[in-house]
């Protein structure tokens, strides 16, 4: 039987084109899960995370990376967690850190409610992207607001970095592993700097979905038996924590061995 993997192109998560393809941590994890499932012959389709949705709702497939909410738990199968990752932060030029002490606590985490009630900030949104968790509810309720620049491209991350880098914009939101696979690229004229939000989730839980039905629900079976033995192994953590500065990756260590 055919199982179609559906994945967006979201680096460092997945890469779809160039040098880099098929090197995401979605990538190789996608890969390595489907080296152990031999009994299928694996097909990789590329789409935005909304089209990824929609066709796994009307056609069978499967995609990694997911996160849950009640909507997509009544129209797709969900694995067992499959990875811990970060949740977006705010991402600054490092110079103008002062600019922002006043919303930082003693733990070094920045309170974004505080943060958008300065309209003299101007924050860069990309246009359809989910922040997740109280990012999402904070930003629906300034949305009219004057300091909430919305971009609408294909580059859904990159472009804001860019409008950062050159003061277009005071700050944008992110996961540390873009900011960390972005600054290594060598294109920024400026350092960037990566803030924990005071009010998310330490950690947020990913999976891997497949298609409500009867052979979404055997591939997700034979999905968690290969997640129940590797999730947790350093071979599969070290997809994911490649990507990281060196103390995001300190952090995950600590968090991957606490789950």
């Amino acid at each position: 039987e055919i199982l179609y993997w559906y994945h967006p192109n979201f680096p460092p998560a997945n890469f779809v084109d160039g040098l880099m393809e098929g090197l995401g941590h979605n990538d190789q994890a996608e890969k390595f899960i489907a080296s152990h499932l031999p009994q299928y012959q694996h097909n990789y389709i590329t789409a935005s995370y909304q089209r990824i949705i929609h066709n796994l709702k009307f056609n069978q497939g499967c995609s990694i990376g997911i996160s849950k909410n009640p909507a997509r738990e009544k129209k797709l199968i969900f694995s067992m967690p499959y990875l811990l990752t970060f949740p977006n932060g705010v991402i600054i030029k490092a110079a103008q850190l002062k600019k922002f002490s006043n919303y930082i606590n003693s733990e070094g985490e920045i309170s974004i409610k505080r943060l958008l009630e300065n309209e003299r900030l101007i924050v860069g949104i990309a246009d359809g992207r989910k922040y997740q968790s109280y990012i999402d509810l904070e930003l629906d309720r300034h949305r009219n607001k004057d300091n909430i620049m919305v971009r609408s491209s294909t580059d859904v991350f990159s472009g804001l970095l860019k409008m950062l880098d050159r003061s277009r914009i005071d700050y944008i939101f992110g996961f540390p592993e873009e900011l960390a696979y972005h600054s290594s690229l060598g294109v920024l004229e400026n350092k960037m700097q990566f803030i924990p939000i005071s009010e998310m989730p330490k950690f947020l839980t990913s999976y891997i979905v497949c298609s409500q039905t009867a052979f979404g629900e055997q591939a997700i079976n034979e999905i968690n038996q290969v997640l129940s033995q590797y999730r947790t192994s350093p071979e599969f953590l070290r997809f994911y924590q490649f990507w990281l500065d060196f103390e995001s990756k300190k952090r995950h260590r600590t968090i991957s061995l606490a789950e």
